[in-house]
């Protein structure tokens, strides 16, 4: 009796994780292997030890915290200024992969669709193969109970048996013909020498404003993360004029 008793606690226990991982951001990051990161999944006990975000370094909790509130918020808007080294793309990863496993939110429209753009394809499809590598995870299937796995496998556009659909490619590259629930912009140009490029950065400023603005489903998100080049670059012509640096709502 006491053994079966155990092992009932012990179920009821890993079905709150579970729960909380779908549910809570800060939870799914802890709970499963980063591509790139120096440590496996730390899968903790927050009963034990304290709610996620408290056992994240607090940039990284940061991070976690405002990528979800804007892909739970209706017309949700995120630009975050960091700078390389920071883990901005990891944690971009893991936000899209937990995205793509959840249901659509009230709001969306049909099957959830995402776009990830980076400055060129190559780098935008190292991305998407990452958040694949999330979703083939054994934390990640143990996670979602196996109910949602890729059915269609490719760098730039996959999609999950959920009815969720990626694709990745270069911003400038042309996303058109493409409609999504949610963008994320991770470094929209490679570097400081680009960004200083009155050509690189005025295509890089059409292609956001014809192409992925004109891509959004009603309610989409839209996220940027970049490292800060150039005071003209893509977030400086989003920005309003007078923006002088704070952090909050603009």
């Amino acid at each position: 009796m006491a053994q079966r008793t155990l092992t009932t606690a012990a179920a009821a226990a890993e079905m709150i994780r579970r729960k909380r991982c779908q549910t809570s951001l800060h939870s799914f990051a802890l709970n499963i292997s980063i591509p790139g990161a120096p440590m496996d999944a730390m899968c903790p006990d927050e009963d034990l030890l304290g709610p996620a975000c408290d056992l994240m370094a607090d940039h990284h909790a940061l991070i976690c915290t405002k990528l979800e509130e804007t892909m739970n918020k209706p017309y949700g808007r995120l630009i975050m200024f960091l700078p390389p080294g920071s883990a901005k793309s990891s944690y971009a990863n893991v936000a899209m992969a937990w995205d793509m496993s959840r249901p659509p939110p009230p709001h969306q429209q049909g099957d959830k669709r995402l776009i990830m753009a980076s400055y060129n394809d190559t780098i935008a499809k190292k991305q998407s193969r990452r958040v694949q590598t999330i979703c083939k995870s054994p934390e990640y299937k143990n996670i979602w109970d196996e109910s949602v796995g890729i059915v269609m496998e490719a760098a730039g556009e996959w999609s999950l048996d959920n009815g969720a659909e990626f694709m990745a490619a270069g911003l400038t590259s042309g996303i058109t013909g493409n409609r999504a629930d949610g963008v994320l912009i991770d470094d929209p140009v490679k570097n400081r020498e680009d960004a200083d490029s009155d050509t690189i950065r005025q295509k890089t400023i059409d292609e956001y404003n014809d192409s992925v603005k004109t891509r959004l489903k009603p309610g989409a998100w839209v996220i940027l993360i970049q490292t800060r080049w150039h005071e003209m670059d893509l977030a400086g012509q989003i920005l309003p004029e007078d923006y002088n640096g704070e952090s909050g709502i603009i």
